[in-house]
């Protein structure tokens, strides 16, 4: 009769475990392994008569039953109760997860990361992960690539707002977008299972306490090993989420330009206006080029120059030379032709022509091909 007690004793303890662990519907594993443990507790039971012996009467199991019974009610009313405080009030406590993507350009690159930095500290939030591109420039010193940035940041769920909106002062956004989830059931699930948990560790605790044998200690232990695992799981979920939902996620892409994007919304005459700054921008951007160009290539000009004055310098030398040749030549054709002409005076071979011999009049033709070419 004695055994027969105990076991309807054990059998009840079992039962308020079982309840206690079906708190969340999502939840049905820890349900699952009560009923597993169940024929250890069985034999737990059988073996263990020190239980009545020790004065731990019938009366006081059936009170620690129906104990148990009532506040694995309570917590399934607690859930019920928080469900029904959630559908009457959609505002009221709720767990919303904010992210937000933005896309930001800017002409001071330097000083938009500073602030950033500073901004982001002020505001009591955190930059958890960053990476920045130098980008690169070509041989004027002009940007190939403008550089970059992508941060990962997280804020205060309260100051969101008022970190977008110095973002919008400090730069221009180019993109903007907000995703919230709304993990509120979720969370109220994870509450009440972890205190369905709780509960259950008290009563294998006090079931410690009372165990003598050996075999009793290590089903109990086991039991209790499984239901802190389960607990330290609900914590880190739970701790997980009130870390999403305290700090609102920012994804932030900046973008350094050397002119900003306008609005879409722009008239003809704005148009008209951007395009006529465009190409005015441009032939700036060019000239400065041309100008920067020239000077970086001194070195190359000034050698080349150098070249050139060596060869105009040789062609001149040249030309004097061959010009100081065909005098030479000329004189002393010349030469030769004044002292034919004296030897055919000296003969009278003709009359003279105007006040000249005939001989005089007639010089050679290489001597006449010369006065043409001078």
């Amino acid at each position: 009769m004695k055994k027969k007690r105990l076991n309807l004793v054990m059998a009840a303890a079992l039962a308020v475990s079982v309840l206690a662990g079906c708190g969340s519907s999502k939840y049905e594993d820890t349900a699952a392994t009560a009923a597993a443990d169940a024929p250890a507790a069985v034999d737990m039971a059988a073996g263990g008569e020190y239980l009545y012996d020790a004065g731990y009467g019938e009366n006081s199991y059936a009170q620690e039953a129906e104990i148990a019974e009532e506040d694995a009610a309570y917590e399934e009313g607690g859930t019920e109760t928080k469900a029904e405080e959630v559908s009457e009030n959609p505002q009221a406590g709720r767990k919303l997860i904010t992210t937000m993507t933005l896309s930001a350009e800017t002409e001071y690159f330097d000083d938009l990361m500073g602030n950033l930095e500073r901004q982001v500290e002020e505001l009591g939030g955190y930059i958890e992960n960053s990476n920045q591109w130098n980008g690169s420039v070509d041989y004027y010193g002009n940007r190939r690539s403008n550089r970059s940035a992508s941060l990962t940041i997280r804020i205060p769920a309260e100051k969101l707002d008022g970190f977008v909106a110095l973002m919008e002062e400090s730069s221009n956004i180019t993109n903007k977008s907000r995703e919230v989830e709304d993990v509120t059931l979720a969370y109220v699930d994870l509450e009440s299972h972890k205190k369905a948990l709780v509960t259950e560790e008290e009563r294998l605790l006090e079931l410690l306490e009372m165990a003598e044998t050996v075999e009793d200690l290590i089903s109990i232990e086991d039991k209790l090993a499984n239901v802190r695992y389960q607990l330290e799981s609900m914590e880190s979920q739970l701790r997980t989420y009130d870390n999403k939902i305290n700090y609102s996620t920012v994804h932030l892409d900046i973008q350094e330009v050397e002119r900003l994007t306008p609005p879409e919304d722009i008239t003809t005459w704005g148009r008209i206006k951007n395009g006529f700054s465009e190409n005015l921008y441009g032939l700036g951007v060019d000239i400065e080029n041309i100008f920067i160009g020239l000077i970086i290539n001194i070195p190359y000009i000034l050698a080349w120059l150098v070249v050139l004055g060596v060869v105009l310098l040789i062609v001149v030398c040249l030309l004097r030379r061959e010009k100081k040749k065909k005098a030479e030549r000329l004189a002393k054709r010349q030469q030769m032709a004044g002292d034919t002409s004296a030897v055919q005076r000296g003969g009278q071979t003709e009359p003279l022509r105007g006040g000249m011999p005939q001989e005089a009049q007639r010089l050679p033709e290489d001597v006449q091909q010369t006065e043409e070419e001078q």
